[in-house]
């Protein structure tokens, strides 16, 4: 897990920064959704509903990380003015939108962006870097994962413990045994799934540690399991499915950002 430092953000590219910074709000605001910047979107990016689904908060996320000149807040004026759009033809109930940026704005900035906002018809704010490096702080596997190779280490731990998994099951043939270890004929202890346990308890922490984009449950059973429905659950894998007392290997994943 990296440690928490001042992020270098224009240094990565545009698409990049605003894809990282709309995981971290995701992780933040589970119930929010990340749209994909098309004709016709309505400026709408990360689109946080209300408590009661009346209203939402609309982060519009810029990869904004140098200064805030007549460029930029042509195309500031122009994701307000679709979010207003948006709004009179009835088509989303906004009452607030913050301007995502990975700098921190001045008071001229805000001064610009408070006096346009009297134009609309919802608030406006800043939502810069202080409050980023605030989510950084908190979901710093966020930053492990996109920026600093952590989805290999993820992919390599991933593969660790399907390996893991399926020696356990290869152990004694698949057959569920007793954690207790039985000798073998020739006295030579014999390894058995139980054993395996601690390795893969440290290996699902790790993996969770890993991916801020899913969260994985692991189980070993005797039987089959009957697979329940759960919010976020997109996947369901089993292996090692036999006869009765027979080992199963069940992965579960789950969506943690939409």
């Amino acid at each position: 897990m990296c440690s928490h430092m001042l992020i270098s953000w224009g240094r990565y590219p545009g698409e990049l920064v605003e894809d990282v910074l709309a995981v971290l709000l995701l992780r933040e605001y589970p119930s929010g959704k990340h749209f994909r910047p098309s004709s016709g979107d309505g400026g709408i990016d990360v689109l946080i509903p209300s408590t009661d689904n009346t209203e939402a908060t609309n982060y519009q996320v810029k990869n904004f990380s140098h200064t805030i000149g007549d460029s930029q807040k042509n195309q500031i004026r122009s994701s307000l003015r679709r979010m207003q759009a948006s709004i009179d033809a009835g088509t989303v109930l906004l009452k607030e939108c913050r301007v995502t940026v990975p700098l921190v704005p001045t008071t001229k900035d805000d001064a610009w962006l408070q006096n346009y906002a009297k134009k609309l018809g919802f608030r406006v704010e800043w939502f810069g870097l202080s409050h980023i490096e605030g989510l950084v702080a908190k979901y710093p596997e966020v930053i492990d994962y996109f920026l600093n190779n952590g989805a290999d280490r993820l992919s390599s731990t991933l593969d660790n413990l399907t390996q893991l998994l399926r020696e356990a099951l290869a152990l004694n043939g698949g057959q569920a045994t007793p954690a207790i270890n039985p000798q073998a004929e020739d006295d030579a202890p014999k390894l058995l799934p139980a054993d395996a346990l601690e390795h893969l308890n440290r290996l699902q922490t790790q993996v969770n540690s890993l991916d801020p984009l899913f969260s994985y449950d692991f189980r070993l059973t005797a039987r089959e399991p009957v697979v329940m429905e759960q919010p976020g659950l997109v996947a369901s894998n089993m292996y090692g499915f036999g006869d009765d007392g027979r080992l199963r290997q069940w992965k579960h994943a789950l969506r943690r950002v939409r």
